[in-house]
């Protein structure tokens, strides 16, 4: 029986949303328990690590206890074995064999916890180092796509030293650029956070002032009227040969989706209620255009060497011409009511990322890692 390290929290803006979703996901582990063992690993909001007892996923009242903690492990790499060792303060060692990053954001989603768990050549789900970094960084993956001749909305991008040096300067080269509406977003984050709407140059200044606390590098993106735009969503599985969902269009009455539209939904914490409340599946869109969505999906996920789950957002003016928006490469509850929809269960959705892992992992144990050369003579 192999054992999953579920890798949730993290020192992260987005650290709520991962323990909501590591919530949901370990759930559908309760159905593979004849297959697999479940660690629920959980990462403090100040980085440090408390490994759980393997078996029921702790409430969220435990969970809280912790999130300040100086964590309750050490760790050990094993590459020779594949697996990551895990030795607790007080009990027996947790060996993991395959680990389960549900981290959204910095510090899990980035690049950061692939390139760890890659040393120590465990196999894990999701996109590796490369295709993390990229899908978590705006700019850099706006770059990919142009130089892709996929199509992405007018953006420019700027570091926060140039504002706090040149103010006037950046919101004249945003204005000469780009007309209002304007989106202005951190470069790294997901679930809204630190994104606003700017419809003049009092709005974009104030929208600039809260991007640049939660990032270095600022972009702001040509918006798109409301009364013409359709946000529409698809979720992609798989490895080699992969699998778009059905799409959604998220529901929200604010000129964008903000974080309580998508995990609060007017209700209390806890929950997922915005996602479930405020999304029409399938989306209202025509055939053409929904293949068309379908194979920007495959087309990004594969640009980017992804594996396992991910979510690819557009923009739909007119309800004819698409803009890819931004990839999501840990998604929200991994999109499962989505797989859901599409005819996969929770369970059959964990086998099937976990078989990917184990793919995926295999491909990289082909590779050398050794030369002899005479430089060492």
């Amino acid at each position: 029986m192999s054992t999953i390290g579920l890798f949730f929290g993290g020192r992260s803006v987005e650290h709520d949303v991962s323990v909501v979703s590591a919530q949901i996901i370990a759930k559908g582990f309760s159905a593979l328990s004849g297959r697999y063992r479940l660690v629920p690993i959980y990462i403090t909001s100040t980085g440090n690590w408390v490994a759980f007892s393997s078996g029921n996923f702790p409430s969220i009242a435990e969970i809280k206890k912790y999130r300040f903690s100086s964590g309750n492990v050490s760790l050990k790499l094993s590459p020779e074995t594949n697996q990551l060792i895990l030795k607790r303060s007080f009990g027996r060692r947790l060996i993991i064999d395959i680990a389960f990053p549900l981290i959204h954001g910095t510090y899990g989603e980035d690049g950061t916890l692939q390139g760890l768990l890659e040393i120590a050549g465990v196999p894990y789900a999701g996109p590796g180092v490369l295709g993390s970094a990229v899908g978590m960084d705006k700019i850099l993956f706006k770059d990919v796509m142009t130089a892709n001749n996929l199509p992405i909305v007018s953006h420019l991008w700027f570091h926060r030293d140039e504002w706090r040096d040149n103010q006037e300067g950046i919101i004249t080269r945003i204005e000469f650029t780009l007309s209002y509406p304007i989106f202005v977003k951190p470069s790294n984050l997901g679930s809204s956070i630190g994104i606003a709407r700017a419809t003049d140059r009092i709005s974009l200044t104030d929208a600039v002032e809260v991007a640049i606390r939660y990032s270095p590098r600022v972009i702001a993106e040509q918006g798109i009227e409301s009364n013409r735009l359709m946000e529409i969503n698809c979720a992609v599985i798989g490895y080699k040969d992969p699998t778009p969902s059905v799409l959604e269009q998220p529901l929200h009455y604010s000129e964008f989706l903000t974080f309580e539209d998508k995990y609060i939904g007017g209700g209390k914490g806890g929950s997922m209620k915005g996602l479930k409340n405020k999304v029409k599946i399938p989306a209202p869109i025509s055939d053409a255009v929904k293949e068309e969505i379908q194979s920007l999906t495959v087309k990004t996920f594969k640009l980017l060497d992804c594996a396992g789950i991910a979510r690819v957002d557009f923009l739909v003016e007119d309800k004819t011409k698409v803009y890819i928006n931004e990839i999501n490469t840990i998604p929200g509850s991994l999109q499962q009511h989505l797989w859901r929809v599409s005819g996969i269960s929770l369970p059959e959705l964990l086998e099937r990322v976990i078989t990917s892992a184990v793919e995926v992992a295999a491909d990289r144990r082909q590779n050398l890692t050794s030369f002899e050369s005479s430089l060492l003579k």
